[in-house]
């Protein structure tokens, strides 16, 4: 990416122009498309990750907690069997 911004740079900006807008076009998803798109963890695991489940989790867990949380949090208890019953909001 930093070799095509410097080759970007040194072109006229009639060029620059029509390289950055395809750079845009060709690099970037739109979030439609990321949402849309089942996307397996590996060759080997053919499942797709189950995205919505995680984010429901998440959004329990936001109540239930009713405070800001860190990625490490988000990422632990947005993999919970059953938020509403696993998460303790009597945390010393």
């Amino acid at each position: 990416m930093a070799h095509c911004m410097r080759v970007l740079h040194g072109q006229g900006s009639r060029t620059r122009s029509v390289l950055l807008e395809i750079q845009q076009r060709c690099f970037s998803v739109s979030p439609l498309t990321a949402a849309a798109a089942q996307v397996a963890m590996s060759r080997l695991d053919k499942a797709p990750l189950p995205y919505e489940k995680l984010s429901k989790n998440l959004e329990v867990v936001k109540k239930r907690l009713g405070r800001d949380m860190t990625l490490s949090e988000k990422v632990l208890y947005s993999h919970l069997d059953d938020p509403q019953g696993q998460v303790s909001t009597n945390i010393f």
